[in-house]
Order: C-alpha cells, then structure tokens, then sequence
C-alpha cells in the first residue's frame, strides 16, 4: 500500500512478457503501470516512506539488477555501481 493507503503497489506479468509495477486504487478503478517494459522480471520493490523515491530489482539474464526511480516524475537516477 501507499503510505495514505490508497493505492496498491503490485507486480503483474497480465499482457506483458515480463512482470511489471503497477498502482490500482484501492477504492477500484483503473489501474496505472508504474514501471512499463523492464528488461526482465521485477522481482522486488520498496517505496521511500516520503514517496519520493521507488526502488527496485529485475532479474536479467539470471542476475538482480537494482534500479532507482523518483517516484512522483517517474524519472530514472543514477544507481551507484555495486559488485557482483
């Protein structure tokens, strides 16, 4: 859930070849694809508790791959560079 318990956060592999983020409001309506066309599978997530950042992982080729997002512009930042 979102901290204002709105929104459901969930990953869904439904029309899609890889398993993407989406946002469904919990009170129903349309739901939002919060992270289209990953390179692989998203196999983790974790929204800052301000909301203003989403990480996540995607498997890719067999290895995690760790992405950083500012969540309200849906914008990629950098990731520092991590050993394998």
């Amino acid at each position: 859930f979102t901290r204002d318990g709105r929104s459901v956060l969930y990953t869904s592999d439904q029309g899609t070849e890889f398993k993407t983020l989406r946002r469904q409001p919990a009170s129903g309506g349309a739901e939002e694809t919060l992270v289209a066309d990953p390179a692989g599978d998203i196999e983790a997530f974790v929204l800052s508790n301000d909301e203003k950042y989403l990480a996540y992982t995607t498997n890719e080729a067999g290895e995690s791959r760790l992405h950083l997002q500012d969540f309200p512009a849906r914008r990629a930042l950098p990731v520092p560079s991590i050993p394998k």
